[in-house]
């Protein structure tokens, strides 16, 4: 039997199958190079060896369940089954922790916190614990009204030796 010349069914069968090959080798290649280039720039420092790792009284709590005493308990516990030690560093307060609207037009603790945010603070740090606390504009729930936002802030700001910064979404 004679080699007959291809017909255009199998002239394009063969280019498809080339573009497919081309395809997969293109593909292979990004793949490679992107790994090789992740590794490349990744810098030896050891930052975010792991990512960010602690407690939200949110995820336990929600809005109300939380006060003082529970939350150093929580604290203590972690602490009591080696959580700090593992890396869990960041015990984070959420709302439910401020006072409703006051004279003052600042934010304080409720009742809950009857000692304050910087003793509940202060005992976070004795226990080796980095301190986070929840705000936002208007703190939500009817707390603060959102014209305190920019005042709170520069005063959360000043204590933290850091006076000219400004709170995100004034009104």
């Amino acid at each position: 039997m004679r080699n007959s010349p291809p017909t255009a069914q199998q002239k394009g069968a063969d280019a498809m199958r080339k573009q497919h090959q081309t395809d997969h080798s293109l593909f292979l290649a990004f793949i490679i190079i992107s790994h090789v280039a992740s590794l490349s720039f990744a810098l030896d420092n050891g930052l975010c060896l792991t990512p960010p790792m602690g407690w939200n009284s949110w995820n336990c709590f929600g809005w109300h369940g939380h006060d003082q005493d529970k939350c150093l308990a929580v604290a203590d516990s972690m602490v009591c089954f080696g959580l700090l030690d593992a890396g869990y560093e960041y015990f984070c307060l959420d709302d439910g922790w401020q006072d409703s609207n006051n004279d003052t037009d600042t934010l304080r603790p409720n009742s809950r916190y009857s000692r304050g945010m910087k003793a509940f603070g202060d005992s976070l740090h004795a226990r080796g614990f980095q301190f986070g606390i929840y705000t936002t504009c208007g703190m939500s729930r009817g707390r603060e009204s959102a014209h305190c936002w920019k005042r709170h802030s520069q005063h959360v700001s000043a204590d933290r030796g850091n006076p000219d910064q400004q709170g995100s979404h004034c009104h």
